[in-house]
């Protein structure tokens, strides 16, 4: 098996107990491996390495979904529709980013 040098994990909380995990094998974040996550959470922010983390629109997200499903209910025989939401990437020093926060990517 080969040297890992970046992680992708599902949550904020995730990559913050995969950093843990990291230091106590002598790993260092981000020289030696890379992490990122998704959520960002204040948690991450703040993290003893700030985390790189896909900001997701959650509140956007509730609106939506709540105009979605009254619509449902107001016309049982409409089409189901899809929609996309859109996410911003926090870069932050997780990943190496000397410029923490300046750098978001947002799709």
């Amino acid at each position: 098996m080969g040297e890992i040098n970046a992680l992708f994990c599902a949550t904020d909380t995730i990559v913050i107990g995969a950093i843990q995990y990291c230091r106590s094998q002598g790993l260092r974040v981000p020289e030696d491996v890379m992490v990122a996550s998704v959520g960002d959470s204040r948690a991450g922010r703040v993290a003893y390495v700030p985390l790189t983390s896909a900001h997701l629109h959650y509140r956007t997200a509730g609106d939506k979904a709540a105009r979605l499903l009254l619509d449902q209910l107001a016309d049982p025989h409409a089409r189901p529709r899809e929609l996309e939401l859109g996410w911003e990437l926090k870069c932050r020093a997780s990943t190496g980013d000397e410029n923490a926060d300046e750098n978001i990517w947002a799709l």
